[in-house]
């Protein structure tokens, strides 16, 4: 049970680190000037909705944690 916490956290993390990643990407292609912003603005949703679902497993294990402890 722990382990799969551990791992949900550590997904969470690094989908929340590769959507900076990706909203960095989006804006140095603003800033310079880059008129081919459909990958990154593509880019963001989709980290957007890898850290969504990420973060819903790791709420749908804390309440599967919790309704099992209590047994």
């Amino acid at each position: 049970m722990k382990k799969n916490k551990v791992i949900a956290i550590i997904g969470v993390f690094f989908s929340a680190v590769a959507l900076v990643a990706s909203i960095v990407e989006l804006w140095y292609c603003v800033v310079h000037n880059i008129n081919f912003l459909i990958m990154p603005i593509l880019l963001v949703a989709v980290m957007v909705v890898v850290l969504v679902a990420n973060i819903v497993n790791l709420v749908r294990i804390n309440k599967y944690n919790k309704k099992f402890s209590k047994k």
